[in-house]
């Protein structure tokens, strides 16, 4: 799985290692495959997060 976080002030950063992602309250932490977190970011700064499966393209 890959991950692509678009955020409100126009940045965007994708995680290509990242397995898993866990939805709070008000956070956003991404997983790798070891379990170690990637990133930690909160929702209130996300615009979009879009997840895809390892043969997809962006």
């Amino acid at each position: 799985m890959g991950v692509k976080i678009e955020f409100h002030d126009g940045r965007s950063v994708e995680y290509e290692n990242a397995v898993r992602v866990a939805d709070s309250k008000n956070d956003y932490v991404l997983f790798d495959e070891s379990g170690a977190v990637l990133a930690h970011v909160h929702k209130y700064d996300v615009k979009n997060l879009h997840t895809k499966d390892p043969d997809e393209k962006w």
